[in-house]
């Protein structure tokens, strides 16, 4: 690799950042490039590169206001810098380099959790990336893309856990039985995993012919779709909690037989509520610790078909046979199997771009919650056949390749015999029977668990509110201050004693309620009285808060639990049905039918009418298909063009021709001006990916609308000054100026290298006036007064730039600059 240096003393790679240093001092450079990308304290920035170890220098300026910065460099150029910088790579106050071979955002996590859990991180691009000089960095940056992205979602899911545990504990009297009780129960046989990807569609009819000699385990929401195709699988399995989950998978809740629904501790209760079979759960039954938990398998998604696979690991399966499980999307855009909501609805789901490789060679659009659970599912298929013995292969060719996961053909699955299949099946029905005797036990010793609970979270709300109360007092009266924080003191181990496992649980619950008590400090001891003060009176009010919360959670449990005790009793008809009908869980009346045995017509009056009214609601639920909110929310998706508009730039920015084009597809119909301009800035881009851009510029030319009007600006501005096409350049630059002052100084520069030295120091005056700080565009006047003879101008913006600059290499050139204009003005 080859170091260059300018007359500032300053080395960089050529590899690395070409000549972007040759003529300016880095720091000028970056002040230009950055403006304003640091000036959010209390932030923690990921930037990939280090800009050959100049950025990092660069940044010590931003080291107060609590940043961290963490640049991630490529392995083998960290080590070329290091050669020649060793000091670099030792970490100096808020900075630190870190080779992209260790770096995870993981561990980040870990390491910086008051930065983390509360979303106060962002992800930046050097210099480097930004000119996309090297391959390896280029290549880094979208490696770091999407591991950013995976992350971003992994973290929203855990800062979003308060409602899992709020469905969790509602949950509890849905929650008998676990699935432990099935472990091993399909030894040694043959189980097909359906998914709701396009290729679902490919083996239909081979699952219709083979039906009685191979297990079907299936996703929830694929249910209409398998109805309307006479398949009734043995097993469904559900997992969100959410609104739209519930609405894609409603038509399960209509299943009568031997189907068994294998569901999370959190899934949607109207789901479970309006099952009429038996069931199972996964996970823990409580989300605090106690001796009265059972023994469980422990799921780890992230998608419900994960979590299947996994359960069917658990039951024993020898081999599994996935279909329709494609982590990605069809080779003509389908992100859904046909008789789906979604391909109805057509391609709202594109918003991505990520990629990744199906078994036919393809690199597919896939998205963040897909990717994932593809490269999950790798890691779990290997141990599955390390400890289980079994094997799991993929029937669908444009599924997402996934490694220790073969490609196999129909004609080559291992069919179970049909009569042990059949007994297998019926022996695990028959252990799972309803029996109301021991359903009333199980019920009251929930009751009897959540009660304790409920004046454990009580005490530690109590305890809470005395220690705001002592808080709010610190520091009014000094004489009352040793026996103030006596006090606090007490309550505090008191805590973190007695109630160690509770405070815990109540952190877990809503961790987003202690984002002020866990700001970002510089130093601990700099901390002053009213910070101290303000510290323990956030602490005390966010375990306040949480411990409401959770006992409204917890009261919501009791009285479901009654609810569900009143069920068992035939003539409590009407206090369920008030209580399903206000939880969306009508359909339970065909469970309540089926536990009491009962007939709609051999019910009293009073109990008919109730029965026919919850039948009614749920049957106009059911049938409502494009009322949903999965239906909504999905032609809100299409219909909402700022997504795309959001989308396009970071399709371009990633070189992702696949999805501009499948972006122009999902908005061809759409003909408002928006879309005529948002079409035609993507069709630039995509001509600009395909080294088209002499026909980019006429498509960026159709951009019209003002949201957009700048970034096709920006290219035309950029292609034509490549082409050194000026007649097309600065009018771009003149109209940019309207978005940003910053385009004022690169239409200042074009003038001047064009030799209208006059309209540029106009122009350079005029920004000046407003931005009177950027001592980099003083350097520029300078200059350019200096290259007019106007030495006594040049003489006063290389003086201005000398007094107000505290960096060497600025001060550096400014002075050479002064000492051109005194000789000039003495001569």
């Amino acid at each position: 690799m080859e170091w260059m240096t300018n007359e500032y003393g300053e080395a960089w790679l050529r590899e690395a950042n070409a000549v972007a240093f040759q003529h300016q001092p880095s720091g000028i450079v970056f002040d230009q490039v950055f403006a304003e990308a640091f000036d959010e304290g209390d932030t923690l920035y990921v930037i990939v590169g280090s800009d050959s170890g100049l950025l990092p220098i660069y940044l010590r300026k931003f080291c107060n206001k609590r940043r961290k910065f963490i640049l991630v460099e490529d392995d083998e150029l960290l080590h070329v810098i290091e050669q020649r910088k060793p000091e670099i790579i030792k970490k100096q106050q808020c900075i630190e380099i870190l080779p992209a071979s260790t770096f995870s955002f993981e561990q980040l996590s870990e390491k910086y959790p008051e930065y983390i859990d509360h979303n106060r991180f962002r992800l930046v691009r050097s210099l480097g990336v930004l000119d996309k000089i090297s391959e390896s960095q280029l290549k880094l940056w979208l490696d770091m893309l999407e591991k950013h992205k995976i992350f971003q979602y992994l973290q929203n899911a855990t800062l979003g856990t308060r409602r899992f545990f709020d469905i969790q504990i509602f949950n509890l009297p849905f929650n008998e039985h676990p699935i432990s009780l099935l472990e091993n129960s399909l030894a040694d046989k043959s189980v097909i995993v359906l998914g709701g990807g396009p290729t679902l569609d490919s083996g239909i009819e081979w699952i219709k012919a083979n039906r009685e000699q191979v297990i079907i385990a299936a996703v929830t929401r694929i249910a209409l779709r398998l109805i309307k195709e006479g398949i009734t699988p043995d097993f469904y399995a559900a997992v969100d909690p959410n609104d739209v989950s519930y609405d894609n998978a409603k038509w399960v809740t209509t299943i009568e037989g031997q189907t068994l629904l294998l569901h999370t501790n959190y899934t949607h209760p109207a789901l479970i509520g309006e099952w009429r079979n038996a069931h199972l759960f996964t996970d823990f039954r409580f989300p605090w610790n106690t001796e009265n938990e059972v023994k469980n398998l422990v799921t780890s998604g992230p998608t419900v078909t994960n979590t299947l696979i996994q359960l069917m690991v658990h039951l024993g399966a020898r081999n599994i046979y996935l279909l329709g499980v494609d982590f990605c999307y069809g080779a003509h855009g389908e992100t859904h199997e046909s008789g789906s909501i979604e391909a109805k609805l057509g391609g709202a789901a594109h918003h991505t771009d990520l990629r990744i490789e199906t078994y036919s060679g393809r690199m597919a659009l896939t998205n963040t919650v897909f990717y994932q659970a593809a490269k999950s599912l790798e890691k779990f298929a290997e141990i599955a056949y390390k400890e289980r013995g079994t094997r799991i292969y993929q029937l669908g060719k444009e599924s997402a390749r996934i490694e220790n996961i073969p490609l196999m053909c129909f004609d080559a699955i291992t069919l179970n015999d049909s009569a042990i299949q059949k007994d297998t099946l019926n022996n695990i029905q028959n252990h799972l029977n309803f029996d109301s005797h021991k359903h009333a036990k199980f019920l009251s010793n929930l009751q009897k668990e959540v009660h304790k609970q409920i004046k454990s979270i009580q005490e530690i709300k109590s305890l809470a509110h005395r220690g705001l109360e002592r808080s709010r007092q610190l520091f009014i009266n000094m004489g009352k201050l040793d026996r103030l924080t006596s006090e606090i003191i007490k309550i505090k181990k008191k805590l973190s004693n007695k109630y160690k496992d509770e405070f815990e649980l109540l952190y877990r619950y809503a961790v987003g309620s202690y984002k002020d008590f866990m700001s970002p400090r510089d130093n601990d001891k700099e901390q002053s009285q009213e910070e101290i003060k303000q510290d323990l009176i956030n602490y005390f009010n966010a375990l306040h808060k949480n411990a409401s919360d959770f006992l409204v959670s917890l009261e919501s449990a009791r009285h479901h639990i009654q609810i569900e005790m009143s069920a068992l009793n035939p003539e409590k008809l009407e206090d369920c049905a008030r209580f399903w009908v206000d939880r969306n869980m009508e359909g339970r009346i065909y469970w309540w039918l089926k536990i009491h045995n009962k007939s709609l017509t051999a019910l009293p009056t009073h109990h008919r009418k109730i029965a026919q009214k919850l039948m009614q609601l749920y049957e106009e639920k059911l049938n409502n298909e494009l009322d949903t909110k999965l239906a909504k929310r999905l032609q809100q998706l299409n219909q909402n063009l700022e997504t795309h508009i959001n989308m396009v730039d970071e399709l371009f920015e990633s070189g992702n021709a696949e999805g501009l084009h499948t972006l122009i597809n999902t908005i061809k119909d759409d003909q408002s001006e928006r879309a005529h301009s948002l079409k035609a800035l993507a069709r630039g881009y995509l001509l600009d990916l395909n080294g088209q851009e002499n026909e980019a510029l006429e498509a960026y030319l159709q951009v019209k609308d003002s949201a957009l009007l700048k970034q096709a600006l920006t290219r035309i501005a950029q292609i034509a000054l490549s082409r050194e096409r000026l007649d097309v350049a600065m009018p771009a630059l003149e109209l940019l100026t309207r978005y940003d002052d910053r385009y004022f100084v690169v239409y200042a520069d074009l003038l001047a290298s064009q030799g209208d030295l006059g309209g540029a120091v106009q122009l350079y005056d005029y920004y000046l006036q407003k931005h009177k700080d950027d001592l980099t565009v003083w350097l520029k006047a300078a200059r350019t007064t200096l290259k007019g003879q106007d030495y006594s101008a040049a003489h006063q913006c290389a003086e201005y730039v000398l007094h107000n600059s505290q960096d060497p290499t600025i001060q550096k050139e400014a002075k050479k600059l002064l000492e051109k204009a005194q000789g000039a003005l003495t001569s």
